[in-house]
C-alpha cells in the first residue's frame, strides 16, 4: 500500500465581491488576494482542501449557479463568515499564525 499524502495545510478564506463570496482554499493568502477581484477579504480558517470542500457542501444551497467556488451572500453564509473572524481573528493573521506566506 502506497502512503498516504500529508494534506496541504492552508487557509480556507471567505473573499467578498460584491454581494457574492468566494470560498476557496490557499497557503498564500496574500498572494491569492491580488489573483482573483474582491471588495474585501472577510474571513480565514486554518484548514485543507477537504475543508474547503466541506464548506462547498454546507453552503451548496447558495452557490451561484454555474459557478464552483462562488456563492451569494445570505444571512446564513454571513453569520458563518463572522464566526470564523471571531473565532481565527483578522484573516491574514490567520496564515501568519500558521507559518504561511504574510
Amino acid at each position: 500500500m502506497a502512503p498516504r499524502e500529508n494534506p496541504k495545510v492552508g487557509v480556507v478564506y471567505y473573499m467578498r465581491f460584491g454581494d457574492r463570496i468566494k470560498i476557496g482554499f490557499t497557503e498564500d493568502l496574500r498572494a491569492r488576494a491580488k489573483q482573483i477581484p474582491n471588495d474585501e477579504v472577510v474571513a480565514a480558517e486554518p484548514g485543507t482542501m477537504s475543508l474547503e470542500r466541506q464548506r462547498h457542501l454546507a453552503f451548496e444551497s447558495d452557490r451561484v449557479e454555474g459557478q464552483r467556488e462562488w456563492f451569494d451572500l445570505t444571512p446564513r453564509l454571513a453569520f458563518h463568515m463572522a464566526n470564523v473572524r471571531d473565532k481565527h481573528g483578522a484573516p491574514f493573521r490567520v496564515g501568519r499564525t500558521l507559518g504561511l506566506a504574510a
